[in-house]
């Protein structure tokens, strides 16, 4: 939480506004969703360096996928990482209740700040 609230202090100081760590869909234990309600919960708990959890402007995604209906799809990955956090927040941070989680997931913005075509493709000039 420390280095955390260096950010958010950094950020004050100059009118920036903080993104998350990086987050992607899965609740397992060695995946982005149930890591980021951890560091959610213990921000939330921290007493000693002012963490914040309310500066947190935007959720950045990592996705590898560039086919259009893992985008677009009802059941699109920012959907499924915006569940997926929800229901971590909702079991691992108790300083609010699911409803107030849910808002204030709901609540952020999402940047896609990396993705990639490569993984779809046979050579690098394929189109379509």
């Amino acid at each position: 939480m420390e280095a955390f609230s260096y950010i958010l202090e950094a950020a004050d100081a100059h009118g920036l506004k903080v993104i998350s760590p990086t987050v992607r869909r899965g609740t397992a234990e060695d995946k982005e969703a149930w890591w980021l309600a951890h560091f959610i919960a213990a921000c939330e708990a921290d007493v000693t360096y002012g963490c914040d959890v309310d500066k947190i402007h935007a959720f950045d995604l990592h996705n590898y996928n560039c086919q259009a209906t893992k985008w677009e799809d009802p059941d699109n990955f920012i959907e499924q990482m915006q569940d997926d956090l929800k229901s971590m927040l909702a079991a691992h941070a108790p300083s609010r209740d699911a409803a107030t989680w849910e808002a204030w997931v709901d609540n952020r913005n999402v940047w896609v700040t990396e993705t990639s075509y490569a993984l779809h493709s046979k050579s690098p000039h394929a189109h379509g």
